[in-house]
């Protein structure tokens, strides 16, 4: 059996209601943990990304905008300019 490293989700949240938004992200985040896999979700929610991500990458139009560790009781913010 493999053992994937990274799940990668590509808007698992999109055209669902509130509750189920959360649900899906609660199921996602619980599985990568019980896998000890890095889960990696391309998200426009910035509000359910704030309540589940540990890091944030703003990106806009290719660029990078933030960074955002919210891990702990602090949030640290980084502004970046760089072309991905």
């Amino acid at each position: 059996m493999q053992s994937p490293r990274i799940l990668l989700a590509d808007e698992p949240t999109s055209a669902l209601d509130a509750c189920s938004c959360s649900e899906i992200v609660e199921l996602l985040t619980r599985l990568a943990q019980e896998r000890r896999m890095t889960l990696l979700v391309a998200m426009h929610d910035a509000e359910i990304a704030r309540r589940f991500a540990s890091h944030i990458i703003e990106i806009n139009r290719g660029t990078v905008r933030e960074k955002t560790s919210l891990s702990g009781t602090s949030n640290e913010t980084h502004s970046a300019d760089s072309d991905i």
